[in-house]
């Protein structure tokens, strides 16, 4: 049997990061297109002309995708090496970014008050807000100390 995190995982808080296209740009375009929704503005988009013909299942195929908007997965959940915190994570992220001419935006988990105040304190404001809940009830989701720093659109 396989898990999905490890059990040191599990127990310690977790982040993701992210990228997006920045909202019009040709390459979120074509990715709303292919999607079928734009989670910039939260509209449904049609599928670009010869997709369902040549794919009917497309849009089952992207359902899980929709949810999310056009997003790339830079570095999948992980917890902190032990002694670093979030404050330098954060600081190395918008570092990286800086260094590539684009900024960070944070989605907050409102559920989660402490990584709320953490990115508030930094200057971080909230545009987009919710709750996450990937896997509610399960091992390593839904406590006080899981937080999900997300894109939320």
């Amino acid at each position: 049997m396989s898990r999905l995190y490890s059990a040191d995982m599990a127990d310690s808080p977790r982040y993701a990061i992210y990228y997006a296209p920045a909202p019009g740009s040709g390459l979120d375009r074509f990715g709303a297109a292919l999607l079928g929704y734009d989670a910039f503005t939260a509209k449904d988009l049609p599928f670009p002309e010869g997709v369902l013909e040549a794919t009917p299942d497309w849009h089952g195929l992207t359902g899980d995708p929709r949810k999310y908007g056009f997003h790339a997965t830079l570095k999948a959940p992980l917890s902190l090496a032990p002694g670093r915190t979030e404050a330098e994570l954060v600081s190395a992220c918008e570092a990286f970014a800086a260094s590539r001419g684009a900024s960070v935006e944070a989605g907050m988990n409102l559920a989660r008050e402490g990584a709320f105040r953490q990115m508030k304190a930094r200057g971080y404001r909230v545009t987009t807000q919710g709750v996450s809940m990937q896997r509610p009830h399960a091992v390593g989701f839904n406590r006080a100390d899981a937080w999900v720093v997300d894109d939320w659109r």
